[in-house]
Parts: structure tokens; C-alpha cells; sequence
């Protein structure tokens, strides 16, 4: 519970309110410092006290004494406004942390999108290793018309990797002006016309090209018109 309340109150929404505790502790401590110098430097006049019955003069207080008061009550204030001062900046120092670490990742995350997708020398002994032994035949790799240059700069990556491992690539990586409707997330799709009658390295190559991108998805659609039933179609859809 106490923990719940504590992460609560230093998150980032909180800052604005801390600080302006801050603000306020401020005011309050160069008040009290100011009132402290006051009582310091006014001469206080000895003041007697009137009973309220009688009306008589009571006990006297001299000037010395209601100067010590005063500035033993300032000095209260300037300790109370230090002192939650202090509380209040540990706070806002922690609102703050997290608001930087919450942006640092969020930094990190926009990194890592805009990054162009290299395929590394490892990553490609890897792929053509794992397609070791497989059927090789006709590839046709694409992206959208609208697509960013880091996923055209990708799409060539993959042409050029699935012609190093022996499959025919006509064209390279060219635009294709039908963008499929594709699951959250998805770098690569592969799609072949049929199961039964489409190539062999339908599979196969699917799961090889897991080695160089985030998410694969092997898709079967019969209504494709832009390739045979011999042929496979990779579409690029993101660069990670």
C-alpha cells in the first residue's frame, strides 16, 4: 500500500505539483528569513499585560523578551519552509528521474524505428545455413509504393541475401501497389498461391527468413494475380 502511494506521488504527473511546493517553500523561507532580520533590528518597547478583570496593570514583558519571541517564532517558520522545501525537491528529483528514464526509452524506442535494418555478415551465414539442403526456385520480394527508405533499403537487403542463397529474384526488389492487410508487427510476409501445388521451399523459407527479421508470417491466398502457382511473393512490410 505504502509503496503504491510513494510510486504514485513520484511520477512524473506529480512534478508540476512539487514544484510549485517548491515555489512556495521558497516564499515562505525568505518571508520567515526577512521577519527573522526585522526582529533583529526593531526596538521592541516593554509591554504590560492588562487583567481583564481588574484592568490593572499585570506582569510586564520587557522589549528584550517579546524580540527573543518573535524571532524564535520566525525561525520556527524558516525551519518548517526549509524542511518541507527539502521534502518537496526529493520529490520532484524523483518525478524527475523517472520522467527522464521514461523519455530515455521512449528515445529508444524511436531509435530503434528509425534505424535502417542491416543484415549483418553472421545473419546471412545463418539463413543460408538453415536453408541448407532445401528446394531452391522463383522469388518475387516487394514493397508498398508508400514505403519509408529504410524499408526499401531492407527489401534490397533481402533480394540480394535470397539471391546469395540461390533463389532467383527478377527485378531485385521492386514496388508493388497492392499493400496487403497484415497482423500487428509484421516485418515479413510470404505468401504462395497453394499448399499442395506451390513450391517446396514454401516453409522453409518462411522459417529461414526468421533469422534476419523480427516477424514472419507464411500466408496462403489462391486470388494472388501477380505470381504462378510456382512462385513465392515476399512483401516487405517493416524493416526490423
Amino acid at each position: 500500500m505504502i509503496a503504491s502511494i510513494f510510486s504514485s506521488i513520484t511520477s512524473p504527473p506529480w512534478g508540476s505539483f512539487w514544484f510549485s511546493v517548491e515555489a512556495i517553500c521558497i516564499l515562505v523561507v525568505a518571508f520567515g528569513c526577512g521577519a527573522e532580520v526585522w526582529a533583529d533590528l526593531h526596538k521592541f518597547s516593554d509591554k504590560f499585560r492588562i487583567d481583564p478583570k481588574s484592568g490593572r496593570l499585570g506582569e510586564k514583558t520587557l522589549g528584550a523578551q517579546r524580540k527573543e519571541w518573535w524571532k524564535i517564532f520566525f525561525g520556527i517558520i524558516v525551519a518548517m519552509g526549509l524542511a518541507v522545501e527539502v521534502m518537496a525537491f526529493s520529490f520532484s528529483f524523483l518525478t524527475s528521474s523517472r520522467e527522464i528514464e521514461e523519455l530515455h526509452k521512449s528515445n529508444l524506442v524511436l531509435q530503434a524505428k528509425l534505424k535502417t535494418r542491416i543484415i549483418t555478415e553472421d545473419e546471412r551465414k545463418y539463413f543460408i545455413e538453415c536453408l541448407r539442403g532445401q528446394p531452391r526456385g522463383k522469388v518475387m520480394v516487394s514493397f508498398d509504393r508508400g514505403a519509408s527508405a529504410n524499408v526499401r533499403v531492407y527489401a534490397g537487403e533481402i533480394a540480394e541475401l535470397l539471391i546469395a542463397a540461390g533463389y532467383s529474384v527478377p527485378g531485385g526488389a521492386d514496388i508493388c501497389d497492392v499493400k496487403p492487410i497484415l497482423p500487428p508487427d509484421t516485418s515479413i510476409e510470404v505468401w504462395t498461391k497453394s499448399l499442395n501445388d506451390g513450391p517446396a521451399y514454401f516453409y522453409p523459407l518462411a522459417n529461414c527468413l526468421t533469422k534476419v527479421a523480427d516477424k514472419v508470417v507464411p500466408n496462403v491466398n489462391s486470388d494472388i494475380l501477380w505470381i504462378s502457382t510456382n512462385e513465392l511473393w515476399i512483401y516487405i512490410a517493416n524493416y526490423r
